[in-house]
């Protein structure tokens, strides 16, 4: 019986062997995983990520009127004759590619000392600063760091939408009062709201309620509405490729997205 089946115990040495093996194997694996899969260190990192994997997916389109852009480094130029996109007051800032937060980088910093007090690092000249310089230097405050340049909460916009919208949250604007030609941003009420076009709403949602889990950002919306903005426009084809890419390349997932 033991010539038939050989347990002996050289063969189950070279089965711990083989084994202990496999173990290293996936083990260094995930190590090799590990060091490829990092956040985006600075705002820069974060943009040139998007710029390249908006290229791969092939969706060079802003974010708001759904203009098409030419790719210059980490931004690019807009042809605004292709989504009707008019200059409200600045010809230039309207024609480049800006990466919008979705989720204001004041909301983020709101629950981080580093914005609201400053911090020893965050010292020129003898004198204190605070706000998203300070929590920006290197050393003060991770978590806002990562935050901050999480590549889920950032789209490609026209620069002057990106500005004008600044932090204001989203709402319903009455009259729907159009400034930018054809594209359908409208900014206005008091207190002063953007409502986006039903196309990107999803989007925003699905940015939102990820960076509310993630970072416990308050998003100045209620959930419930995020929920419905979520359902009522689900993620297109190019938006879950994107988010793919992401996680691929970062390890953030955004399960309001990916499967």
């Amino acid at each position: 019986m033991l010539e038939k089946f050989p347990y002996c115990s050289g063969t189950w040495q070279y089965r711990r062997i083989v084994s202990a093996t496999v173990v290293l194997v996936v083990w260094f694996m995930f190590l090799g995983s590990s060091e490829i899969q990092q956040h985006p260190k600075t705002f820069h990192n974060a943009k040139m990520l998007l710029a390249d994997i908006h290229e791969q997916i092939d969706h060079l389109e802003t974010f708001y009127c759904r203009c098409h852009y030419v790719r210059k480094n980490s931004g690019g130029d807009i042809d605004r004759n292709s989504c009707g996109l008019k200059a409200r007051k600045n010809e230039d800032r309207s024609d480049r590619v800006e990466w919008e937060h979705i989720v204001p980088a004041s909301w983020i910093g709101e629950n981080h000392s580093c914005w609201t007090q400053g911090h020893d690092l965050c010292v020129k000249n003898g004198k204190r600063f605070k706000g998203r310089k300070c929590c920006m230097e290197p050393g003060v405050d991770q978590e806002f760091m990562v935050a901050h340049n999480d590549p889920h909460n950032l789209f490609p916009a026209s620069g002057e939408l990106n500005g004008d919208r600044s932090n204001y949250p989203y709402g319903t604007v009455n009259g729907e009062p159009r400034k930018y030609g054809s594209c359908d941003f409208e900014l206005g009420g008091s207190p002063k709201v953007v409502e986006p076009t039903n196309s990107v709403r999803g989007e925003i949602a699905r940015a939102m309620l990820y960076m509310e889990d993630r970072y416990k950002v308050n998003v100045r919306m209620a959930r419930k509405e995020l929920l419905k903005w979520h359902k009522d426009d689900p993620p297109a084809s190019w938006e879950l490729n994107r988010a793919m890419q992401i996680e691929v390349e970062t390890g953030l997932e955004n399960s309001y997205i990916t499967p």
